[in-house]
């Protein structure tokens, strides 16, 4: 089985240092590089292609929005998972729209952390329950009509409460393959292109409210 490659973006040392000692202890991570500043991780990440870039804190250079929209520019097969504290709405729901693959907060389990990896290394998303919450949560906007089928809004309730294609296609008794679909049908009316942009608009539009 071939090992995910995972660079670190982090600037605090013994964060740093914590964070690449727990996936030394995966047996299916191979830590490939560290990185303090945005050009580093610009750097390393065009050398060797990652297949996850793990984003913590960065406070020299760009912001975590530049970095993240010149990372999806210069390496698109690169997926993206912040690993950071307690988010303000707003910038979350930027870096969703900018096609992050996840978002894990600090607080988990290192066995956390590591499956987080694994899962968006597969192509699936990953956001901490808390995460989940501020981005279906946009009370600030109208309801507009809402033209998914009940089918797509039942995947996309799902896909709000973590759930993997895998879990998804289980639950109704359908191929992953087929679930791809759904969702691409779904991210093609809401005008997204990933699990978080979705979330994003599910918010938005207050598809979910009572």
């Amino acid at each position: 089985m071939k090992k995910v490659r995972v660079l670190v973006v982090e600037d605090h040392p013994i964060t740093q240092a914590g964070i690449y000692a727990i996936l030394e202890t995966a047996p299916d991570l191979t830590p490939m590089g560290k990185a303090a500043s945005s050009q580093e991780a610009l750097t390393l990440a065009f050398q060797r292609h990652p297949d996850v870039l793990l984003l913590g804190m960065c406070t020299s250079g760009l912001s975590s929005t530049e970095l993240v929209t010149t990372l999806r520019q210069q390496c698109p097969h690169t997926q993206i998972l912040m690993l950071n504290d307690a988010c303000d709405a707003t910038w979350l729901h930027e870096l969703a729209e900018l096609g992050i693959a996840g978002y894990i907060l600090k607080n988990e389990a290192p066995d956390v952390i590591i499956n987080a990896i694994q899962t968006v290394a597969q192509g699936d998303t990953w956001f901490s329950q808390p995460v989940i919450t501020k981005l279906i949560s946009r009370p600030d906007y109208e309801t507009p009509t809402n033209d998914l089928t009940t089918k797509e809004l039942t995947i996309l309730q799902w896909v709000a409460s973590e759930k993997t294609d895998k879990e998804i296609a289980h639950s109704l008794s359908v191929s992953e393959r087929t679930i791809r679909k759904y969702l691409r049908h779904i991210y093609d009316k809401l005008g997204v292109d990933s699990r978080a942009g979705a979330c994003y608009e599910a918010g938005k539009r207050r598809f979910f409210d009572e």
